[in-house]
C-alpha cells in the first residue's frame, strides 16, 4: 500500500514547496525512514510528479481530495 505523503507530513495538497521541503526536513529529524523521505522529495518536489501524485489522489480518494 502506498503512504498519503500528505497525511504522513500533515500537511494539505495544496502546500507550497517550501512548506513541503520544511515538512520533509522535520520528518527526516524525527528519524523518519531515509528511504521514504527521498521517494517524497521526488514525488513532491518535482512539479511533474507531484501533479501526476495530486491526480492519482483526486482520482482515487475524491472524498479527501475533491476540488
Amino acid at each position: 500500500m502506498m503512504a498519503d505523503y500528505y497525511v504522513v507530513l500533515g500537511l494539505g495538497i495544496d502546500s507550497s514547496k517550501e512548506q513541503l521541503e520544511k515538512a520533509i526536513s522535520a520528518f527526516e529529524a524525527k528519524g523518519g525512514n531515509p528511504r521514504e523521505a527521498k521517494t517524497m522529495k521526488e514525488t513532491l518536489l518535482s512539479e511533474a510528479s507531484k501533479a501526476n501524485y495530486d491526480m492519482f489522489l483526486r482520482q482515487n480518494y475524491p472524498s479527501r481530495y475533491a476540488k
